[in-house]
């Protein structure tokens, strides 16, 4: 019940700032929801799924999608999901869990350096 509680203040804080809250809900989900990177993140896509397909569908009514982006970007994230995901899964959690640690760390000395 708390790890509910939880995602459901992630949730709302999401939906104001989105950018950095992705380590957040990766920490709600391990320690919270006992799930591991892989399983996490197999988790998250099917929900990741419908958002895209909701977020496409109002930029385009809007007309603000630009479809020269789309031609270059789908099939890029369509073969960095892909082949990531079978490179994570050869490599292991504990690797990938390194990988996090790592770039939390980088970010983190590139944000407090500016």
């Amino acid at each position: 019940m708390v790890g509910y509680v939880f995602y459901f203040i992630m949730s709302i804080w999401y939906g104001f700032f989105s950018a950095g809250t992705g380590i957040l809900f990766l920490y709600v989900y391990m320690l919270l929801f006992g799930l591991t990177i892989l399983e996490l993140k197999g988790t998250d896509k099917i929900p990741g799924i419908f958002l895209d397909i909701a977020a496409t569908i109002t930029f385009f009514m809007s007309g603000i999608l630009n479809p020269v982006y789309i031609l270059v970007y789908l099939p890029g994230s369509f073969l960095g999901s892909t082949l990531g995901a079978k490179y994570a899964i050869k490599l292991g959690d504990r690797w990938l869990r390194l990988a996090i640690i790592v770039s939390i760390v980088l970010m983190s000395i590139k944000l407090f350096a500016k």
